[in-house]
């Protein structure tokens, strides 16, 4: 009779009151369940219920702090040692299976922090969405979020944008929070007033991304690579492959080498990845590779000489542009003043490199024509190369404010036109007079700084 009864309730419920039905169940699924009799008589020696505080706190940390904070496999729950060592911790604690954690607590606890990102979200005013080219140990890349709501730099970014795009009158500038005490109080009325009216007369400019251009110019140059760099890149990424799905190869590799060798992985967002794993596959000592390889019947994946010579080549012609990377990456100092510097060395790193090489010529070729095109406008402003092309729009880092820059910069001033520049002594003295001229001039100063600020 009781059975009846709650089947009608619970068909009532679902055709009627769908909605209280929904949260009845979530609610049952959260919360805490009623313990079972067994967990209920459960001695003090025994160990914990699932539902026992003590229990649910130490799972989570366990799931956050080493799986997800850590990055450590989730088969570590069935590692014996470590099974061992939290039993030598607390008797007590009852180790959750792997398929628990994946099936059931890493999505909820990802639901969970999607609704605080969205509840957070929603009550900001402002955001700023900060991407880099990071990875991880693995060099598996991500995006990394910043979501603030008293990024004061920010806000006036976004102000100026806004209203210079949206208004053409002069009342509407008052809205703007160029007009804040605490931004000029270092300036006379003059320069105030002289400030105001560059503000008037410049428009907001958008400024290239210096790193992903560079990821750009290198990925054009690996599309193009010889036939012999094609096969060897081919071995190693077979060798990679084997060192982390291979436990027998990893033991032998390890045993060769030493521990905790490998060879990493690459990532097709990141191309220094794969420059960081062949780099270190040339680096191994060729006569152990080679007494491997044999010893676990993989001669076919063993590098010829040639093969050798081919990646040699292609590690030395791409480190210039991964220590180009590194540099724009820095976050303890400005970079925006690298970008001069890095572009010309990095041409006359090309330059040099023709007559040197044998297998990687396909490859210098497309990384300089490529660094030609993605950064048209700063060798034309730099008088490197002549434009000859009829088109009106504008090309990329073709602002002053990039030489003016690095020469403020007090770690480059002007070391790269002295020592990398192409041209004469003439050119060289034209160039210099120039950007200290633009430097010393207060409308072309503050017609950068305008510029920059939405990039702050």
């Amino acid at each position: 009779m009781i059975f009846f009864f709650i089947t009608i309730c619970f068909r009532h419920l679902k055709r009627k009151h769908p909605d209280i039905l929904d949260s009845y169940k979530e609610g049952k699924s959260n919360g805490p369940l009623q313990p079972s009799v067994t967990n209920f008589f459960r001695s003090s020696d025994s160990q914990y219920g699932s539902n026992h505080p003590q229990q649910q706190k130490k799972v989570t940390a366990l799931v956050e702090g080493l799986i997800v904070s850590c990055g450590l496999p989730v088969l570590i729950v069935e590692n014996p040692n470590f099974r061992k060592f939290m039993t030598t911790m607390d008797p007590r604690f009852m180790m959750p299976s792997r398929h628990h954690i994946c099936q059931s607590m890493i999505p909820k606890m990802c639901e969970a922090k999607k609704k605080e990102i969205k509840t957070e979200l929603s009550v900001a005013n402002f955001v700023a969405l900060t991407l880099d080219l990071w990875s991880d140990r693995r060099c598996h890349s991500f995006l990394a979020h910043i979501v603030t709501d008293n990024a004061s730099n920010m806000k006036k970014a976004f102000q100026v944008i806004n209203e210079l795009s949206s208004t053409e009158n002069t009342e509407s500038l008052d809205l703007l929070s160029f007009d804040d005490d605490t931004i000029w109080q270092d300036l006379d009325t003059a320069d105030a007033e002289h400030v105001q009216c560059m503000l008037d007369r410049t428009p907001c400019t958008r400024l290239s991304c210096f790193a992903h251009t560079l990821q750009l110019l290198v990925r054009d140059g690996i599309k193009k690579p010889s036939v012999y760099t094609r096969a060897a890149m081919g071995k190693c990424c077979k060798l990679a492959n084997l060192s982390h799905e291979s436990t027998i190869f990893r033991e032998a590799f390890e045993n060769t080498f030493g521990a905790g060798r490998s060879i990493p992985s690459t990532n097709a967002t990141c191309w220094y990845s794969l420059h960081r794993q062949i780099k270190i596959i040339v680096s191994l000592d060729q006569y152990k590779l080679g007494q491997l390889l044999r010893e676990q019947q993989l001669e076919h994946l063993l590098p010829t000489p040639r093969d050798h010579a081919a990646l040699t080549e292609f590690v030395n012609i791409l480190q210039a542009f991964a220590e180009a990377t590194d540099l724009v990456q820095g976050d303890q100092y400005t970079t925006i003043g690298s970008v001069v510097p890095s572009v010309i060395a990095l041409h006359r790193h090309i330059k040099d490199l023709h007559g040197q090489i044998r297998y990687q010529g396909s490859l210098v070729d497309a990384l300089l024509q490529s660094l030609h095109i993605r950064f048209s406008g700063l060798f034309n402003l730099l008088q490197i190369t002549q434009d000859h092309s009829d088109r009106q729009d504008p090309k990329p880092f073709s602002e002053m404010l990039y030489p003016m820059a690095s020469v403020l910069d007090p770690t480059f001033g002007f070391l790269w036109l002295e020592a990398d520049h192409p041209g004469n002594d003439q050119t060289k003295s034209k160039i210099r007079e120039e950007i200290i001229g633009k430097c010393f001039s207060i409308d072309t100063f503050i017609k950068c700084i305008i510029k920059l600020l939405p990039h702050l």
